[in-house]
């Protein structure tokens, strides 16, 4: 993550200026499509924001579910939202979460297979549980090794379960550039509520389509 000194924010409105005043501002942007600010997130225990921008009504999703996720104590709190219209930005701005990131399932098929699977796939899956939607690593904080929070909401929603569990197993071989961790990150999981072929059809329809 790049963590880049800045002395304002460019083209903050007046509250998120507010809330950024006598803090410390880094640009830790990683997407062409948002830009994020850490406010004054020097410390592990520091009282951190982050505020993010990005066109207008991109965020109105992530605010909702960055709420709830607070609600159910696997989130930050989403400090103040901000709707764009026009020329003017969203701007979301939620707490920090204490702690930091930590830096095989690699579908052995062509085009056509992916596109098979999927398809006879497509009706098994079901809208079974809360996803996080964007299930890998960067995005889940520990504070000294244990869970203290999942972060940038988006993409997440009621889906089905295989779709999280995929990423999952997926961002431990892409983080962590081995497949070690797979067989015990599904253990963990639980292998009873698994269905493989689901995780199959996932990675196909997430991979190829």
């Amino acid at each position: 993550m790049h963590h880049t000194p800045i002395p304002t924010i460019p083209d903050a409105p007046p509250s998120i200026r507010s809330l950024a005043r006598g803090r410390s501002i880094h640009d830790t942007s990683s997407s062409p499509e948002a830009r994020v600010y850490a406010l004054g997130a020097e410390g592990a225990s520091s009282n951190a924001l982050f505020a993010k921008t990005a066109a207008a009504g991109t965020l109105a999703h992530e605010a909702r579910m960055g709420t709830a996720f607070h609600e159910l104590g696997l989130g930050p709190e989403v400090v103040e939202y901000l709707p764009g219209g026009g020329t003017h930005a969203d701007w979301l701005v939620t707490r920090a979460v204490i702690g930091r990131f930590d830096a095989q399932f690699r579908p052995r098929t062509t085009a056509t297979d992916a596109y098979r699977i999927a398809a006879e796939a497509a009706g098994e899956l079901r809208t079974d549980a809360l996803l996080h939607g964007d299930y890998c690593l960067p995005n889940v904080i520990l504070d000294d090794w244990r869970f203290s929070g999942f972060i940038d909401f988006d993409h997440a929603g009621l889906s089905d379960r295989h779709i999280d569990v995929f990423w999952g197993a997926w961002t431990l071989w892409f983080n962590l550039h081995t497949s070690a961790y797979c067989s015990r990150f599904l253990d963990a999981y639980g292998r009873d509520v698994i269905d493989e072929g689901k995780l199959a059809a996932i990675a196909a329809m997430e991979c190829f389509m």
